[in-house]
């Protein structure tokens, strides 16, 4: 699932994608608050006892501000890959060449190199910001 402006953007990347001669497959996109608890409690780094340490590698669930935190949570992030290839220069290309305007943003964190969000996330907010103070474009943001 995903809002009606991250679906429109995502169909423009895989049009761009077609057009280089590549499908995109999307493997992951909005998660519940309950999918979100599940992936804390039992996925695969619930063995990670340190909160703080686990919050590096799956969002933490809980709290009044979910949205803030788990983009995911807000229909308007995707974790996407070419498929049948890991060619990560082609797919930033595809999601978030600057001379875009319907372009994704990509989280710029360890383990998170095919997840991309859009429309108004905290990230893409401060990523835009940015753009504006500096008149640079920003692709990546952590």
């Amino acid at each position: 699932l995903l809002t009606g402006e991250a679906f429109e953007k995502l169909k423009k990347a895989q049009q761009r994608a077609k057009e280089k001669g590549v499908p995109l497959e999307v493997y992951g996109s909005y998660r519940s608050r309950e999918q979100l608890i599940q992936e804390w409690e039992r996925g695969r780094f619930s063995y990670i006892k340190d909160e703080k340490i686990r919050g590096k590698y799956v969002c933490y669930p809980y709290g009044d501000d979910v949205e803030n935190r788990c983009p995911h949570a807000t229909g308007k992030a995707v974790d996407v890959r070419i498929k049948g290839k890991d060619d990560l220069i082609l797919l930033k290309k595809i999601m978030t060449d600057d001379k875009l305007e319907d372009r994704w943003i990509r989280y710029a964190r360890e383990n998170e190199e095919h997840h991309f969000e859009c429309c108004g996330t905290a990230r893409y907010a401060r990523a835009k910001e940015l753009e504006e103070k500096t008149g640079q474009s920003v692709i990546e943001i952590v």
